[in-house]
């Protein structure tokens, strides 16, 4: 997942699935680095620019954070930190491939960074016919040993769902569900469990899909996992919360 996605992406009602974006590269501050290439004629740094788009996308004024970022990038060609942040606020608009072609050219940029290899292929597994390529990268980005380990656990298993390896997928839910980082993070772990609940519906546990939808639910009941939790549980008031063990 990534920090900025929409839980639901390829696997169903929504219009993309959103950590992972839980979860990737959350929205980066620029302010305090060193300014490059800023043009006399702007008033404001690459930098602050960014800052700008970083403001105004939390606001939900995604037209505004491209405009922001894209004059980041006028003035600093290249730069990772605003071409990600470009590439977050499109997949926001539900712009796949725009958000494609800003994570890879943050890519080409930083080709290591497990963080910009997870948003891009999150990104990818909303594409419907270039979502293969996501294994790939993922799996590379857990070849560097990324923390929090599972927000990238959670893109493999999307990546399983996908695939229709849904007990691999599973496994790989319980993993990530079994990172301590979750703790302090119930908006990921909403998310995690509830893709949790995917695998088990697909491998025909219907008992254990709505425990896992429950305790989504239960945890954060107005964030991308518990919403679409209420949806898939059928339900208005969405269940009647956790199952312990059954998940």
């Amino acid at each position: 997942m990534s920090a900025q996605r929409d839980p639901d992406g390829p696997l169903g009602e929504g219009r993309r699935r959103r950590v992972g974006p839980l979860l990737g590269v959350a929205l980066l501050l620029g302010a305090g680095c060193a300014a490059l290439g800023v043009r006399p004629t702007d008033p404001l740094s690459a930098e602050e620019r960014n800052d700008l788009g970083v403001a105004y996308q939390a606001r939900g004024e995604l037209d505004l954070a491209i405009r922001e970022y894209r004059r980041a990038l006028a003035l600093r060609p290249g730069w990772p930190q605003a071409l990600v942040n470009l590439g977050n606020a499109h997949l926001d608009r539900g712009e796949v491939e725009e958000a494609i072609t800003a994570y890879e050219q943050a890519l080409a940029a930083a080709p290591e960074d497990p963080a910009i290899l997870n948003n891009l292929a999150w990104a990818l597994l909303q594409h419907p016919t270039r979502w293969p390529s996501a294994e790939l990268l993922i799996r590379r980005a857990l070849a560097r040993v990324p923390t929090p380990r599972a927000y990238y656990l959670d893109t493999l298993g999307v990546v399983h769902l996908r695939k229709g390896e849904a007990t691999e997928a599973l496994s790989t839910f319980r993993e990530a569900l079994g990172d301590p980082a979750l703790r302090g993070d119930p908006r990921t772990h909403g998310v995690i469990l509830l893709h949790a609940g995917d695998a088990h519906r697909a491998l025909g546990d219907e008992a254990r899909a709505r425990a896992c939808y429950r305790e989504a639910l239960a945890r954060d009941p107005d964030g991308p996992g518990g919403r679409l939790a209420r949806v898939r549980l059928g339900d208005a008031e969405g269940g009647v919360g956790p199952v312990a063990g059954v998940c």
